[in-house]
């Protein structure tokens, strides 16, 4: 099971597997670059990134604009965050997982919003967490706002 107990690690699993296949050819073809690791919870990698108050979704670290560099580009997902925001309903989790892809790919790219968000639509609540820099390169972050309630 997850970290809270909500959905397995095999049905994040199969969540993700959605998420990906449903994602425009283009995004798949990115992915490929990318490693895409799940962790229950945000380790030493998220530790710049992290805000109190603002569970992590996702973290992009690697070089931004740049496809197939010396070090592959990696995005964590954190499963607990998932399920503190969507429950156990598995499809809003690979919604929300494509969402997170799409977002840590355009950063991937160095097409990340002017304004440091996610650019999301505006009831999606996940927010951006900015331009975090660590020793590997550039690292940035999906998180939750808890300030849109649904």
């Amino acid at each position: 099971m997850g970290a809270l107990g909500v959905i397995s690690e095999s049905e994040f699993r199969q969540a993700l597997e959605r998420a990906m296949a449903d994602l425009p050819a283009s995004v798949r073809n990115e992915l490929k670059n990318i490693e895409i690791v799940v962790r229950d919870r945000p380790g030493e990698e998220a530790s710049e990134a992290v805000k109190e108050g603002h569970p992590l979704l996702a973290l992009y670290v690697g070089s931004s604009g740049e496809s197939g560099g010396a070090a592959k580009a990696r995005i964590y997902l954190y499963q607990a965050a998932f399920e503190e925001r969507c429950g156990d309903d598995r499809e809003w989790v690979a919604e929300e997982i494509q969402l997170a892809l799409l977002r840590q790919v355009k950063r991937h790219l160095g097409m990340a919003d002017d304004d440091g968000g996610d650019g999301g639509d505006d009831d999606e609540s996940s927010k951006g967490g900015g331009n975090e820099t660590t020793p590997g390169g550039e690292s940035d972050a999906d998180e939750e706002d808890d300030s849109d309630e649904e």
